[in-house]
């Protein structure tokens, strides 16, 4: 009988919730959960197998998890880019195979590669762009494997949902599927007023309005996920 994958998810920010939501309800991942917020490990001690408060930048506390047993650890926190480094090279020194880690900017993505971070998820920026997804499916713009057929993804927003409010369109019961963020251009004014675009990131609340040209970071698997670009 095959053993279930032991997936470590650290900083239990909307992204870390949100996988913790996805993958606790699979019966052949083993979730282990960890924040230094008690707060933020009530929203997931019911869910996950563990939920431990700890801080991930001390070594020693890792010295009481089975890091040896662990298939992947994901790095969800991205403000912190400290706290973000820190764990990571701390998990690289502990031999953890798999390590997965979000960042907020280019350089920040750079130096979690540096430091041993098998694959970066940068949803602030275009940088991290693949082309091999590209091609297999032009509807899908970025996309990590997480386990077995789960996936995050970044796709564009279909035309059907362009002026809906999130809680409208009830994705996760729907179309099985978890927002991570949305990505929006936002046409501004430099410095010297010129006219330019830049993108910005939002994390989604129930009401927030999506519109023509956004992008979603999505959490699913790829049935659910290849239904949702044929809209």
């Amino acid at each position: 009988m095959e053993q279930n994958k032991v997936i470590l998810i650290i900083g239990l920010g909307t992204f870390g919730l949100a996988l913790c939501r996805e993958l606790s309800e699979r019966s052949d991942v083993y979730v282990i959960a960890i924040d230094k917020s008690e707060k933020q490990i009530e929203l997931v001690k019911e869910s996950v197998a563990q939920a431990i408060q700890m801080n991930s930048t001390e070594e020693d506390a890792f010295r009481a998890l089975p890091l040896n047993t662990v298939d992947m650890a994901v790095v969800a926190m991205g403000e912190d880019i400290e706290s973000s480094i820190l764990t990571t090279a701390i998990l690289k020194k502990n031999n953890v195979s798999s390590i997965i880690a979000r960042a907020t900017t280019s350089i920040h993505a750079s130096i979690l590669q540096k430091i041993g971070a098998t694959e970066v998820i940068n949803v602030e920026t275009d940088g991290g762009k693949r082309l091999a997804s590209r091609l297999i499916s032009p509807n899908i713009m970025e996309q990590v494997k997480i386990s077995g057929e789960l996936v995050l993804t970044e796709l564009p927003l279909p035309r059907i949902f362009s002026g809906k409010k999130l809680i409208e369109l009830n994705l996760r019961s729907k179309y099985n599927i978890n927002v991570v963020c949305i990505k929006r251009k936002i046409h501004d004014i430099d410095r010297f007023d010129n006219p330019m675009v830049r993108d910005e990131v939002l994390f989604p609340r129930p009401d927030d309005k999506l519109n023509d040209g956004d992008f979603l970071m999505v959490i699913g698997r790829n049935d659910d996920i290849d239904a949702l670009t044929e809209l």
